[in-house]
């Protein structure tokens, strides 16, 4: 299931029933168009919609718009996985984990593009060698500790989005990046 679709699903499985004053978007890399944004404007000129939710799907970001008693749009962009998206009119909040739930981050993505790519990118010139030659295995090695590294780190980084500290560990990493940097 793509992102968007997944997200959508655990909107609306959070959501206590049908609320016609909230307009959803979600953002990924196939509808970021003009069409996209035209209907977020068409959705803010609409007399009917309270709320409009534009969700990222790419990273944890939802962007909020919410008209006050006085007519006017307030915006407001969340990112922090464990805030919750407020929808004052409605009387509700979305816990930010929850609309993320089974989304696979960037990072994951990232991971498992190479591990699936990196086999025929590689093995393709494997058929240039000798079937069973030593150049052979030692190159079907490499590779296979290529791939025990992407799934180490992939679990790595799975464990810290459930702990909620991959945010926290990213950070403390480029800080003693830049203090190595620095020191250089």
């Amino acid at each position: 299931m793509r992102a968007r679709d997944t997200i959508l699903k655990n909107i609306k499985a959070a959501l206590p029933g049908s609320f016609p004053s909230l307009r959803i978007e979600v953002f990924s890399p196939d509808n970021l168009d003009l069409a996209a944004f035209s209907r977020w404007s068409e959705h803010r000129r609409t007399a009917e919609v309270d709320h409009i939710i534009v969700v990222e799907s790419l990273e944890p970001l939802v962007m909020l718009w919410w008209r006050d008693d006085a007519g006017e749009w307030v915006e407001k962009s969340i990112r922090a996985l464990d805030a919750k998206v407020e929808l004052p009119k409605l009387g509700i909040a979305l816990r930010m984990d929850a609309i993320y739930k089974d989304v696979i981050p960037p990072t994951l993505s990232v991971a498992f593009n190479t591990a699936a790519i990196l086999p025929n990118v590689i093995g393709s010139g494997l058929d240039k060698l000798e079937d069973g030659s030593p150049q052979t295995r030692t190159v079907q090695q490499i590779i296979d500790r290529i791939l025990e590294t992407i799934d180490a780190v992939s679990q790595r980084i799975g464990d810290l989005l459930a702990d909620g500290r991959f945010e926290a560990e990213m950070e403390e990493k480029k800080e003693r990046h830049q203090k190595r940097m620095q020191e250089s």
